[in-house]
């Protein structure tokens, strides 16, 4: 099977938006007790709209489209090859980064608004994605084992891609 570049495509657009979003962030009305680094005075409302349309639209298409692969990998080779396979790609970095993220964002808050206090708590920050990739993962492990209990009778659903 050939590769899927519209895929590759929407991935890449999304990746982009995500630049903008980030970008117009600064420019919101934050509330004050969010973890935002800077947040400049001068805000316009349209910003709000445009980093709130562009968080709806563009975290689903990249669930969505990972439950396609997720789906796909399973079909063309096996439940153990996505296990490793998000192993090395979802959860290690999740794990290798996951401090390293924790500290410098902390860092970077503490030096931008050292009036407030931060969190006690860890927080995901700019990894939430990753963390809830896996909750989602685990939970359609689940029900494809639900799925094959016996007296539960449903026809599996293949992808076909061009």
């Amino acid at each position: 099977m050939s590769r899927l570049h519209y895929l590759d495509h929407l991935r890449a657009h999304m990746m982009l938006l995500g630049i903008v979003f980030h970008c117009a962030l600064s420019y919101t009305h934050i509330e004050p007790d969010r973890n935002w680094a800077y947040v400049e005075p001068a805000s316009h409302y349209l910003l709000d709209m445009l980093c709130g349309a562009l968080h709806r639209f563009r975290m689903p298409a990249f669930f969505i489209v990972a439950g396609f692969f997720s789906v796909l990998i399973m079909q063309r080779w096996s439940v153990r090859h996505f296990l490793r396979d998000r192993t090395l790609r979802i959860l290690l970095p999740l794990l290798l980064f996951a401090l390293p993220n924790e500290w410098l964002t902390r860092t970077i808050y503490a030096l931008s608004q050292p009036e407030a206090s931060a969190a006690a708590e860890f927080e995901w920050h700019h990894l939430w994605f990753l963390y809830f990739l896996l909750l989602f993962y685990g939970l359609h492990l689940l029900l494809r084992l639900a799925v094959r209990l016996p007296g539960v009778e449903c026809q599996p659903v293949r992808f076909e891609v061009c």
